[in-house]
This record gives structure tokens, sequence and C-alpha cells, in this order.
């Protein structure tokens, strides 16, 4: 993201960078985490560091409930351990919290504190559309509503207890609508629509039968070779219908009741694939019980 969300603090400015996991066993030893997400390979990976200081449970709590859950709408994520009957006051598996980072001298990097964030998130849920600015938007001056749209411009809002929660704006426009209307623009990319072209069925069907092939024996380079060109021929034939069945999306949503929330699309795509994250530490953990049984 070319302007990513960014906390002042103390006079200092904290990038986010991602995030960072708290859990209570000893996850050695596990792999990354392969993610395919638009057609796009992610590898997440864990890097162990020196634990916070100085923080609770209760504020990374609070940041995974507002973050992930609230805004992202990550409730199928089964949180807790399984056999808790939904006791609430039994600690998740795992503890996700946003990463703002500010790098020191000589290679150092400091941390921005959890407590902090939620200052910082508080502070800025606010209406996207308070009453005094609801009541003079029709006639402020161009250059003055833009000063403001300025402000609030791919940023994310927030609907809380609507569906979907939150949504980038991109664009405010205060003509032909009581409220002003949030405007958001997105892609459908091509690799979402490329499942119903004939060509690609036909070679996606034979990768599969090749891949499903090789899982059952042991393959030899010359299977190795047969199943990189048949994945290579997939990526081909998208490539080929890219543009074509790549589709331009405009969304249009009152913001009557939107609230500002501070922060940008970068900590969305970041909390996007920890649902993935999530599974596969469940999975190295379950694992490891199992071994230990």
């Amino acid at each position: 993201l070319k302007e990513p969300t960014v906390i002042t603090y103390d006079g200092h400015d904290y990038v986010f960078e991602g995030f960072s996991v708290l859990y209570h066993v000893s996850l050695a030893n596990v792999n990354d985490c392969i993610v395919v997400y638009h057609n796009i390979d992610y590898a997440i990976g864990l890097e162990e560091e020196s634990p916070l200081e100085h923080y609770t449970i209760e504020e990374l709590d609070l940041l995974q409930q507002y973050l992930l859950i609230d805004v992202c709408e990550l409730y199928n994520i089964q949180w807790g351990p399984l056999n808790n009957n939904n006791d609430i006051s039994t600690c998740t598996c795992y503890h996700f919290f946003p990463r703002f980072a500010r790098i020191l001298p000589d290679n150092g990097k400091e941390l921005l504190h959890p407590a902090e964030q939620i200052q910082y998130f508080l502070k800025h849920i606010k209406p996207l559309m308070p009453n005094d600015l609801y009541s003079r938007c029709k006639s402020m001056s161009v250059d003055a509503w833009d000063k403001y749209v300025s402000k609030v411009q791919g940023s994310i809002v927030w609907f809380p207890k609507h569906h979907p929660a939150a949504i980038r704006l991109d664009q405010l426009d205060r003509e032909n609508s009581s409220y002003p209307v949030i405007v958001h623009f997105g892609i459908r990319p091509a690799v979402l629509s490329i499942q119903y072209n004939q060509e690609y069925r036909q070679a996606y069907k034979s990768y599969l039968k090749v891949f499903f092939l090789l899982k059952n024996r042991t393959p030899i380079e010359e299977d190795k070779a047969n199943l990189r060109d048949k994945e290579q021929r997939l990526k081909q034939i998208v490539a080929k219908h890219a543009e074509q069945l790549k589709r331009e999306i405009v969304v249009e949503i009152s913001s009557e009741y939107a609230y500002r929330t501070g922060f940008k699309s970068d900590i969305i795509q970041h909390s996007l694939l920890l649902s993935s994250l999530h599974d596969h530490l469940r999975f190295h953990q379950s694992l490891t019980e199992l071994e230990n049984q």
C-alpha cells in the first residue's frame, strides 16, 4: 500500500507492518502457511521475538475483537478451545494484535504498545457525517468539502451491526441524496471468472488428473516436469484472458450510519489472511497433542 496506516505517538510515526501472535504453547518447527488469495501466493511465516512488556491479555483481546471480528467479520474462526463449552472466561487459543513499528538506529525497532493502539482507535471512531457537518455539507464550498474528503479518502469506514461491516472509502459524493454517498471502486479478478471458461476448465481438469495421480505414487523427475507444464498452462490461460475477464465494480452506500476508523486497507488485507494462519497453527498444535498421546 502506498500510504500505509500510521499512528503518531509522542512525536514519532509508527507504521503498520503486519500482525503479531501470542500463544500459550510452544510452536517450534511450524512450517510456513501457504495461502492463495485471488491467485496471489502468500507464505506466512513465524519469527520468534522477545515478548511485550507491561501489557494485559484484555488489551490484546480488545484489539482482536474490534479488528478481526467487529470490522472484518471473521465469525467462523473457532477462537477458543473446542471443549470450553463457550466459556467466555477461557482464553482464546491465540492472541493476534497489530504491529505498529518505528525504526531505531543500528537496525533497532520499537513497537507501539497495545494500550496506545487502543487509544488511537477509540479516538478515531467517530461518525463519518456528524450532525453539524451533515447540516451544512450541501452548502460547503468545493474546496472545503474536498479538504474534508481528503482526510478520509482511502480509509476504512465501519457500519456497526451491518453486513458487510466495513468498506474502503474511495470517494464521497454529496449530490442527489439526503446523506452523502460513499463510493467504492473495486476490481473482480480474472481468476474469479476464469472458472467458467471452457479452455481453462479442460486444462484444470488435466492438471488435477496428473496432480492426484502423483499423490498416490512416488513421482519421478518426468512426472514433476509434466505437473509444472500443466500448472504453467493454467497460468498462461489466465494471463491470456485476464483483461477480458477482469470486471470493474462500483459500490455506492449511504454514509448515514458510517463511522470513521482511522486505518486503511492494509490492516484489512493482513487480517483476512489470519483465518488461514489460525487454522494452520491449530492443526500443528493438534498434531503435537496427538503425538504426545
